[in-house]
């Protein structure tokens, strides 16, 4: 509950959408342990279910739009820091990319997403998405608006890095198709 930095919610609407969003997550994971795989709820468990459950608590304790999903995003970069140091070291050393590309190809097998790439070698990272557990989720509680966060914490986590050039110009969570990811070395 450290995340309200950045967002007007009194301590008061935050202790009561907390019992609202630890109610809300169990019974979502319940509800989920018969339709995942053990990958894909211990992503959901993890990353996905906590975001979506406070974001419907907030707005069930009557916290607007807007200010529920600034508390979210603000959980997000919170929650991103180890990402981004890891993002960081591989995209300012030289030679970071080559780590970069291995780990994350690897990450990129779990059946979180449908992807197929386009290119992995020593000059970039790309493939398209074309269904992901992060818009699937969103879409079965009904709150697809929070699927742009996820899609924008990427940029907070590749933009500007020395060794790693990141390029994406569609999402599944802003309406597109697929999301194109691009990483190319520099």
């Amino acid at each position: 509950m450290d995340n309200k930095s950045d967002v007007n919610i009194t301590n008061e609407v935050l202790f009561s959408a907390s019992k609202i969003k630890e109610q809300l997550l169990s019974d979502m994971l319940s509800e989920q342990s018969l339709l995942l795989s053990s990958s894909q709820l211990r992503a959901a468990e993890t990353a996905i279910l906590p975001r979506i459950a406070w974001y419907k608590a907030l707005k069930n304790s009557g916290v607007s739009e807007d200010e529920a999903l600034a508390f979210v995003w603000d959980s997000l970069i919170q929650t991103s820091k180890a990402k981004k140091r890891f993002a960081s070291f591989c995209g300012y050393i030289p030679g970071g990319f080559f780590v970069f590309r291995k780990i994350f190809y690897k990450a990129l097998q779990a059946d979180l997403w449908d992807n197929k790439f386009t290119q992995n070698d020593a000059n970039g990272l790309c493939f398209n998405t074309t269904r992901c557990l992060y818009k699937d989720l969103a879409v079965f509680y009904n709150c697809l608006e929070i699927v742009s966060l996820f899609c924008k914490i990427d940029h907070v986590l590749f933009d500007g890095l020395k060794h790693i050039q990141f390029n994406r110009t569609q999402t599944l969570g802003n309406g597109g198709t697929m999301c194109d990811f691009h990483y190319f070395a520099r």
